[in-house]
């Protein structure tokens, strides 16, 4: 690896890892627990996306309580299991925006946060692959997918790991490492969609 591909990536996950203590101190601080899992927090994990979706669209629940939920539980699994790239830093504005919808205007996906696997491009966020040579190169604008999912009113919020090229029967990189399966973390989970751990 070149000296100058080092230190993009060094500098690259430097500022990922500052990002994701930043988040970490601002939910411990706006929770009122000083813990990340406040019971509240706890109470809106454990909702059938049904029955998220219904309080969301009438108002029971805002679209920043339920991101900052399933941000304060991705930074807990993201320790375990390395599942998580980047935490997507447009997120609390989005939910922001979107808790200013009237009901009728609130649409199909209203405030659910959402994944989104590392090979797909979120604007301004880099789309690698699992490549150190990707590392850099903020992607212009939103994948297909990612801007239908804005549409209809989800909250992305993190990217996840995936296998070098997503060619891979584990779920491993140069980049970010391997993710450890939920059940056995000697182990990978297969597939290049093993960052998403449930």
């Amino acid at each position: 690896m070149s000296s100058s591909l080092e230190d993009r990536y060094r500098e690259h996950r430097e500022k990922v890892q500052a990002d994701r203590l930043a988040l970490e101190k601002e939910l411990i601080s706006c929770g009122g627990e000083d813990v990340l899992l406040t019971k509240q927090r706890r109470d809106v994990l454990l909702l059938q996306p049904s029955d998220l979706l219904l309080q969301l669209r009438k108002g029971e629940l805002s679209a920043v309580t339920v991101l900052q939920s399933y941000q304060s539980k991705a930074l807990d699994l993201a320790r375990s299991f390395n599942c998580i790239t980047e935490f997507i830093p447009d997120a609390k504005a989005w939910a922001e925006s979107l808790d200013k919808l009237a009901p009728d205007e609130r649409r199909a996906l209203h405030g659910l946060p959402v994944s989104v696997k590392d090979n797909v491009m979120v604007k301004g966020l880099d789309c690698t692959l699992g490549l150190l040579k990707k590392v850099g190169q903020p992607a212009p604008m939103d994948a297909d997918v990612v801007a239908v999912l804005k549409e209809l009113g989800a909250v992305p919020f993190v990217k996840t790991n995936t296998s070098q090229l997503c060619i891979s029967i584990g779920c491993s990189n140069p980049l970010w490492g391997a993710a450890r399966h939920p059940l056995n973390a000697a182990r990978t989970p297969g597939g290049s969609s093993g960052g998403v751990v449930d």
